[in-house]
């Protein structure tokens, strides 16, 4: 399964969060730049290893390259947190 990089449209400062194909937030970080995203969501944090095996993330992908739009993974996270309440 695919985790997405989602953050800020200008990748400027702001949260960015890991979000699982199915909308399931697994992370998130508040960064100064888009740049920094992929480094404090995961590259830089091997104690997040085991959260992502147990969610089987075979990837990393930024939303722009995951095929799917802005407002498709918004409306996919909306419908996992009204499914898991």
């Amino acid at each position: 399964m695919k985790a997405i990089i989602f953050g800020p449209e200008n990748n400027g400062e702001g949260s960015y969060y890991l979000i699982r194909e199915d909308g399931k937030v697994l992370c998130s970080h508040f960064c100064s730049h888009g740049g920094y995203a992929a480094g404090d969501l995961f590259e830089n944090r091997p104690e997040r290893k085991e959260m992502f095996e147990e969610n089987d993330i075979t990837c990393f992908v930024w939303s722009d390259q995951s095929g799917y739009t802005r407002e498709e993974i918004i409306n996919r996270n909306k419908k996992y947190h009204e499914a898991n309440k």
